[in-house]
């Protein structure tokens, strides 16, 4: 099913195409770092927007964000008013708001400092442990997903963080206390894990938060370690693994 989002991206292009922004279906899809083929696919209807081209058509056309994610708004970000933002620097959205956010494709997101431009308007997305492995295929099949809390964090996105869990225990006291909001990025499938950092783990039992450290006598294996010393090390097994995100950032609570 098309989303309102692609639907608007759709308006947006035409326009672009009208006012003379783009020369043609082709140099148009090269500023929106997609192919010819896709962006035909997407405006005929076939096939959702990713976030690399909501991002590219955000920074290159000055599309209003605000307007392409939930309709508000103008259509060019020179024209739009400033939302409500909390004082201390929080984005909510309701229950409402946040199904406007359904068919994103995230699959084509990059990483570090080149955070799309809707993960900063949006904020952060506070998930669940329990919903964690659904979140994450979401962002890579691009199926609708909803997410009621938002957090807007611009430290958190400028390192790549993609989302927010809530710590559930004390197994990392006193570096993260049970509550504490810790902000992740995504590195599954990747081959570079900063050993000695706390990663947040899905696997077959359920999710884990530890310090990751490479297991020499095993490579099928990963080491695993509380910072408090009564939750013993032990040792998981890569095939165990269903993903692996970094912590990169944390809002502790006294």
């Amino acid at each position: 099913m098309i989303s309102d989002i692609t639907l608007r991206f759709i308006d947006a292009c035409r326009h672009i195409l009208k006012e003379g922004m783009a020369s043609n279906n082709k140099d148009l899809a090269m500023k929106l770092g997609t192919s010819p083929q896709m962006l035909t696919e997407i405006n005929k209807g076939r096939s959702n927007i990713g976030l690399v081209a909501i991002q590219n058509i955000v920074n290159n056309f000055q599309v209003n964000s605000s307007w392409l994610i939930t309709g508000n708004g103008k259509m060019f970000s020179h024209e739009k008013s400033m939302p409500d933002f909390y004082p201390e620097g929080i984005i909510r959205l309701n229950v409402g708001e946040s199904d406007k956010i359904s068919g994103i494709a995230a699959s084509e997101e990059p990483a570090g400092n080149n955070i799309p431009a809707l993960m900063q308007d949006l904020g952060l997305p506070l998930i669940p442990a329990c919903k964690l492995r659904a979140f994450l295929k979401s962002t890579n099949d691009g199926s609708p997903k909803s997410i009621y809390q938002r957090y807007r964090i611009p430290d958190f996105a400028s390192r790549g963080a993609e989302f927010l869990i809530r710590m559930e225990d004390n197994s990392m006291s006193p570096a993260y206390g049970n509550g504490d909001l810790l902000a992740c990025k995504n590195v599954s499938g990747s081959n570079f894990i900063q050993w000695g950092k706390t990663h947040v783990i899905d696997t077959a039992q359920g999710v884990m938060i530890k310090r990751l450290f490479d297991c020499e006598d095993n490579k099928d294996a990963i080491a695993c370690t509380s910072d408090n010393p009564r939750f013993p090390r032990f040792l998981l097994h890569l095939e165990d693994i269903i993903s692996i995100s970094m912590v990169v950032g944390s809002i502790k609570f006294e």
